[in-house]
């Protein structure tokens, strides 16, 4: 509730709506709750990339923030921009190939641009923070703003928040949706490494408070030297979920809501999957996966491997709110979470969602980890680590023989715990706290 004074902050964000995906989430939820707390928030933020999906359904959450965007620069696409010349003059002197036309050159690998970006930037947003900073100076000035608040990753973001935060002579509060170093994508050696190191420590001794989606990451900022550390984790607006209401027939519906990477290979849950019809005895478990989200070529490829091609639906990219009904309709909730180092601090904006809808959660990945913890704390859902295909497998059969007795699987969520990962008190947090460094 608005408590009759305001006050601005301002937000250094890279991704921020129409850009679509779940880094966008926690920060389009804070500007549309932070208002109602009196905290107007001021976003410098980046254009979504060319070619990049984008998803309108979210411009009604920032429609009370102040949005300036600037290009995104793309590391990546600005050094091949400027290789260009050359490969062009490269390409005119390069002799006519001739002979046998069937035989294929030799693999480029990783493109030039690429290696390059690599070496000389941090991540996708490092040529953006530079201009971030500018931008921010001049855009707090002049909306004489009383803090600056920066998520990341992609860093980039915080070390800007910092530059900006020094300059204005105002608090800086930084907000911090993965681990730094502990990040599987960080380099652990080499220039990038230190450079990450470095960073790091500029950004735990300029915040004034540090904000933390898990535990783990919260031990990382404090043994990095932060000052003041926060858990606020991720969460879901309840005022857009949808309540579960899953298809009922016999069939198993696990849903994926999201992309597939590195840190998300679907290569566990398809082994479980493919293994609990090849290994069923009497009637085969009726269990498919349906994926909300981009192409993925891994997901194809690895479903073509084990035979599962038939059991695996895709929905393709679908807007926020139409994504949330059809997961809404499913019977469970996948997250996948690769078993690597860093990744026990890991969670995932589409757990949060699960759970708000009430739909059972099911975790593949670390049993240690963030979001294990929370599915088995609240009661909402199961655990199998990545590596014990088996146990998925048997998880699976066991799931369809629930289903088909009794036309949906169950859990006994504690909605107690569940409702603290509400967006709107998060939001009310976040005023407090930017409240007292004022």
């Amino acid at each position: 509730m608005d408590n009759g004074t305001s006050s601005t902050v301002l937000v250094l964000t890279y991704e921020f709506p129409p850009a679509a995906g779940s880094g966008v989430q926690r920060i389009a939820k804070l500007c549309k709750f932070l208002p109602d707390s009196g905290i107007v928030p001021h976003v410098v933020c980046a254009e979504p990339p060319p070619g990049h999906p984008v998803d309108h359904s979210l411009d009604a959450d920032v429609r009370r923030a102040e949005v300036t965007r600037l290009a995104a620069r793309d590391p990546a696409r600005a050094i091949s921009r400027m290789m260009r010349p050359a490969k062009t003059v490269r390409s005119r002197l390069r002799p006519s190939r001739t002979g046998n036309v069937g035989a294929s050159a030799a693999s480029p690998g990783v493109p030039a641009s690429i290696r390059v970006a690599r070496l000389i930037s941090d991540d996708d947003a490092s040529f953006w923070a530079r201009s971030a900073v500018s931008a921010g100076v001049r855009v707090g000035r002049a909306a004489e703003v009383g803090a600056v608040l920066a998520s990341g990753p992609t860093f980039s973001v915080l070390v800007a928040g910092a530059r900006v935060a020094e300059q204005l002579g105002v608090p800086l509060v930084a907000d911090m949706r993965d681990g730094w170093l502990t990040n599987p994508g960080t380099p652990s050696e080499g220039r990038r490494a230190e450079r990450a190191r470095r960073h790091q420590r500029l950004v735990m001794d300029s915040a004034s408070v540090v904000t933390c989606v898990s535990g783990p990451i919260a031990e990382e900022a404090t043994a990095a030297g932060a000052r003041r550390v926060e858990i606020i984790p991720n969460g879901f607006d309840a005022e857009e979920m949808p309540a579960w209401d899953p298809v009922a027939d016999a069939t198993v519906r696990v849903g994926f809501m999201g992309r597939f990477y590195g840190l998300t290979d679907p290569a566990p849950f398809l082994r479980g999957l493919a293994e609990a019809l090849a290994a069923a005895s009497g009637q085969a478990p009726d269990v498919r996966l349906e994926v909300v989200g981009p192409p993925s070529e891994r997901l194809d490829a690895v479903a073509d491997a084990l035979g599962v091609t038939e059991q695996v639906i895709h929905h393709g990219l679908l807007p926020h709110d139409e994504a949330l009904a059809l997961m809404a309709r499913m019977d469970v909730g996948l997250v996948t979470i690769a078993d690597v180092p860093g990744a026990d601090a890991v969670y995932t904006t589409k757990l949060f969602e699960y759970l708000g809808m009430g739909l059972p959660v099911l975790v593949v990945g670390p049993g240690e980890g963030a979001a294990a913890d929370l599915v088995c704390d609240a009661g909402a859902g199961w655990t199998v680590n990545p590596a014990d295909t088996g146990a998925l497998a048997e998880l699976l059969r066991g799931l369809s023989v629930e289903k088909r007795g009794a036309g949906r699987v169950t859990t006994k969520p504690d909605l107690s715990i569940i409702k603290t990962f509400e967006r709107r008190a998060q939001a009310e947090r976040f005023a407090t706290m930017i409240s007292e460094e004022r």
